[in-house]
């Protein structure tokens, strides 16, 4: 099923596919968190799920601004979680496609491991950060991109790219071949 949406996905792993540990990144990245921002700010709109969310707010305190959050959830967030300005709580992946439509049509999907899987065939362009650490983790990047469907458009590490960052890490942009 084609859906006229531009879905990019943004991840951070490490060789092994680690994403996160205990609900959180393993690792302090400056670059990446930097990278990140760029990206998900200039397409508006991210995708995630409720521990995801609650992840973000334990850490901010608040919704990352600029961006208006999808919250993918089979719970109703609490009334504190969810603000109709910045965010927005839906049940089924139907629900999350036709907001996206109706908010523009241009979205990032930035976690946890169950949404990376579950939006994975609907995603065109793949902005992935390796980190070059070997990490204990509990959440795991599992969705196939080095196959024939995907072309890396833009590569560039492994780098230490900031003085505060843990790692070295390398920056790498896939395209899908075939469009969803």
């Amino acid at each position: 099923m084609r859906h006229n949406i531009d879905l990019s996905l943004v991840v951070a792993m490490t060789p092994e596919r680690v994403i996160g540990r205990n609900t959180v990144l393993p690792w302090h990245l400056p670059s990446d968190l930097e990278r990140f921002r760029a990206i998900t700010t200039k397409a508006g709109t991210v995708v995630m799920g409720r521990i995801t969310h609650e992840s973000i707010l334990s850490r901010n305190s608040t919704p990352l601004p600029e961006r208006h959050h999808i919250v993918l959830t089979r719970k109703p967030l609490p009334v504190w979680m969810d603000s109709p300005e910045s965010v927005t709580a839906v049940a089924s992946i139907e629900e999350t496609l036709a907001l996206i439509k109706k908010r523009g049509g241009s979205a990032c999907v930035i976690g946890g491991a169950q949404i990376y899987e579950q939006f994975f065939p609907f995603v065109r362009t793949l902005f992935v950060t390796t980190v070059y650490a070997s990490i204990e983790g509990d959440a795991f990047f599992l969705c196939p991109f080095d196959g024939a469907d995907w072309k890396c458009t833009d590569s560039s590490g492994p780098l230490l790219r900031h003085a505060r960052d843990d790692h070295k890490t390398s920056f790498d942009v896939y395209q899908r071949v075939v469009h969803p």
